[in-house]
């Protein structure tokens, strides 16, 4: 079972899959308001919080859990935060190490995020790099 708890004005189509991969874990997912998850895949095995305003798109994958190549029997979880205002672009893929996406963060299309994610830029790529900084623009809201 998974604790969902969230804010108003949440939008949620019918293609998005929010996964409980492993039942016995405490999986949680908490949102804030104003968000989008279209046709997303949503893993709450290690606990996901999403800030407000928050758009996560069609085909992106958010995971929080894995299975070590020595003993693929075990699981390591990992909580994951995304902050506010940030886009996770179409079939986008956030690893399950990336413990956090920083408030106004753009993650690029087709995007394989392997690690953190800082406040205000964008990232693309194979695996994911800072393309493009926008703090100063976050800093006039």
């Amino acid at each position: 079972m998974v604790s969902i708890d969230g804010g108003y004005s949440v939008s949620v189509n019918e293609k998005t899959d929010v996964r409980v991969a492993h039942p016995d874990k405490a999986n949680s997912l908490t949102y804030g308001v104003q968000c989008a998850f279209e046709g997303c895949m949503l893993d709450t095995s290690g606990g996901l919080v999403v800030g407000n305003r928050v758009w996560i798109l069609d085909g992106a994958k958010v995971l929080t859990h894995s299975h070590p190549y020595e003993n693929r029997h075990d699981t390591l979880y990992w909580g994951m935060e995304i902050g506010d205002d940030v886009i996770i672009n179409d079939n986008s893929i956030i690893l399950p190490q990336v413990r956090r996406i920083g408030k106004g963060a753009i993650i690029g299309a087709g995007a394989v995020v392997t690690k953190e994610v800082p406040a205000g830029v964008l990232v693309a790529g194979n695996p994911a790099k800072i393309r493009k900084y926008y703090k100063n623009e976050l800093d006039k809201h």
